[in-house]
Protein backbone atom coordinates (compact mmCIF):
# COMPACT_ATOMS: atom_id res chain seq x y z
CA UNK A 1 0.00 0.00 0.00
CA UNK A 2 2.82 2.42 0.76
CA UNK A 3 4.27 2.20 -2.74
CA UNK A 4 0.90 3.03 -4.24
CA UNK A 5 0.53 6.01 -1.90
CA UNK A 6 3.94 7.45 -2.66
CA UNK A 7 3.33 7.21 -6.40
CA UNK A 8 -0.38 8.01 -6.77
CA UNK A 9 -0.88 10.82 -4.24
CA UNK A 10 1.69 13.23 -5.74
CA UNK A 11 0.09 12.59 -9.13
CA UNK A 12 -3.27 13.69 -7.67
CA UNK A 13 -1.64 16.94 -6.62
CA UNK A 14 0.29 17.51 -9.86
CA UNK A 15 -2.74 16.90 -12.07
CA UNK A 16 -5.02 18.90 -9.73
CA UNK A 17 -7.37 15.92 -9.53
CA UNK A 18 -8.56 15.58 -5.93
CA UNK A 19 -5.48 17.58 -4.95
CA UNK A 20 -6.76 18.44 -1.48
CA UNK A 21 -7.37 14.75 -0.73
CA UNK A 22 -3.89 13.88 -2.02
CA UNK A 23 -2.20 16.51 0.15
CA UNK A 24 -4.10 15.42 3.27
CA UNK A 25 -3.12 11.80 2.69
CA UNK A 26 0.52 12.80 2.21
CA UNK A 27 0.41 14.80 5.46
CA UNK A 28 -1.02 11.86 7.40
CA UNK A 29 1.46 9.46 5.82
CA UNK A 30 4.42 11.72 6.64
CA UNK A 31 3.36 12.18 10.27
CA UNK A 32 2.76 8.46 10.81
CA UNK A 33 6.02 7.46 9.12
CA UNK A 34 7.98 9.96 11.22
CA UNK A 35 6.35 8.77 14.43
CA UNK A 36 7.16 5.15 13.61
CA UNK A 37 10.69 5.37 12.24
CA UNK A 38 12.43 8.37 13.82
CA UNK A 39 12.15 7.76 17.57
CA UNK A 40 15.43 9.40 18.52
CA UNK A 41 14.58 9.55 22.23
CA UNK A 42 14.90 5.76 22.52
CA UNK A 43 18.44 5.57 21.11
CA UNK A 44 21.49 5.72 23.38
CA UNK A 45 24.22 6.15 20.75
CA UNK A 46 24.77 9.94 20.39
CA UNK A 47 25.58 9.84 16.66
CA UNK A 48 22.57 7.70 15.80
CA UNK A 49 20.41 9.84 18.07
CA UNK A 50 21.49 13.02 16.26
CA UNK A 51 20.86 11.44 12.86
CA UNK A 52 17.36 10.31 13.84
CA UNK A 53 16.60 13.73 15.33
CA UNK A 54 17.61 15.44 12.10
CA UNK A 55 15.52 13.01 10.07
CA UNK A 56 12.51 13.75 12.30
CA UNK A 57 13.04 17.49 11.85
CA UNK A 58 13.26 16.94 8.10
CA UNK A 59 9.89 15.16 8.20
CA UNK A 60 8.41 18.04 10.20
CA UNK A 61 9.69 20.47 7.56
CA UNK A 62 8.13 18.37 4.80
CA UNK A 63 4.83 18.36 6.71
CA UNK A 64 5.02 22.15 6.97
CA UNK A 65 5.57 22.39 3.22
CA UNK A 66 2.60 20.15 2.60
CA UNK A 67 0.46 22.36 4.85
CA UNK A 68 1.51 25.38 2.77
CA UNK A 69 0.64 23.46 -0.37
CA UNK A 70 -2.75 22.62 1.12
CA UNK A 71 -3.50 26.32 1.43
CA UNK A 72 -2.73 26.83 -2.27
CA UNK A 73 -4.80 23.97 -3.69
CA UNK A 74 -8.10 25.15 -2.28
Amino acid sequence: MTGVQTCALPIFVLLDWHAQFGVWCLIVFTIVANAMFHRFWRVTDPDRRQTLRLMLLNGIAITGGLLLLLQNVR
